[in-house]
């Protein structure tokens, strides 16, 4: 059973108790899972950086923990942290960088003129 597949049921408001409640565990179960392949495949260092991101943005690290169990399947060797660092950047470089350009104006009533 997938994440989304969990929380869409635990969204539903007509589950009886044991519904729910086996929906709760199905949802730790498959955290737990996660974890686990998380642990087998990151190195000590990658994984703390990995929580520190979740810290700062839980939202990037779930994008990262997906990318990260997707090629899980494919990695022999654990991610050390420079390799996870690499990752991310690749991962995010494709997104348009956001710029922001302040224009002033010049008005009639500037503060440099108050010298006369």
């Amino acid at each position: 059973m997938d994440l989304s597949q969990i929380e869409s049921q635990l969204s539903e408001q007509t589950k009886s108790p044991e519904q729910l409640k086996k929906i709760e565990q199905d949802r730790s179960k498959a955290e737990e899972q996660k974890n686990q392949i998380l642990h087998a495949i990151l190195t000590a260092e990658a994984l703390e950086r990995l929580n520190r991101i979740g810290l700062v943005n839980p939202e990037k690290k779930a994008q990262i923990e997906m990318a990260l169990l997707q090629q899980a399947h494919s990695t022999r060797n654990k991610i050390d942290e420079d390799q996870l660092v690499t990752m991310i950047d690749t991962f995010y470089s494709s997104k348009p960088e956001v710029k922001i350009t302040f224009k002033r104006r010049n008005d009639a009533w500037d503060d440099d003129e108050d010298d006369i």
